[in-house]
């Protein structure tokens, strides 16, 4: 769909470095899981090789190991790499379901609008880039519910996911993708 050429880094996914659960993919990094060393030389490959002018990558606010993993990774490039712009995207759906980890006072679950956002990036000093998803709800919660080893534990059931993906009559509610610099 976005017409992006990928590059197979052959890296094994969390449960094939030892997290049996789905809970532990969302846990800490176990000591055992040893895969930073070689996403950390397999990523600087690719950059030495594409030289890319940006990089997009997860927040990890999901707190999924294998995106701690590639943030972990990514705050040593950045040191080895500083001309790279670095963009992080805020994994959704798991900001819908915990906006608090972008703000100092909760809100209520499933009410971040662009209007609190916006305030949220200039109280914190983060600067966000906002994305209305209303024009591609349905090919994002498909993306989402294609995870199904994780849907059932993460949200409940697919039908539950559904229901972050779902705007309200009156607009209140609706999905975002954020980029923070």
């Amino acid at each position: 769909l976005l017409d992006i050429v990928p590059h197979w880094g052959d890296l094994p996914e969390a449960p094939h470095r030892g997290y049996d659960s789905a809970k532990e993919l969302f846990q800490d990094i176990k000591k055992q899981d040893k895969i930073a060393e070689k996403l950390t030389k397999t990523l600087e490959n690719w950059i030495e090789k594409i030289q890319p002018q940006l990089i997009l990558s997860p927040k990890g606010i999901g707190n999924h190991v294998d995106h701690q993993q590639v943030c972990n990774s990514l705050e040593i490039l950045r040191q080895q790499f500083p001309k790279i712009k670095y963009l992080n995207w805020i994994d959704q759906p798991y900001l819908m379901r915990n906006p608090d980890c972008l703000i100092e006072k909760p809100c209520k679950r499933n009410e971040i609008s662009i209007e609190i956002l916006n305030r949220i990036s200039g109280e914190n000093g983060q600067k966000l880039t906002i994305f209305n998803l209303k024009s591609v709800n349905m090919l994002k919660f498909q993306a989402c519910a294609a995870y199904e080893s994780q849907v059932n534990f993460q949200f409940g059931s697919v039908e539950k996911l559904a229901g972050y993906f779902d705007p309200s009559d009156e607009g209140e509610k609706v999905f975002l993708e954020i980029i923070a610099l």
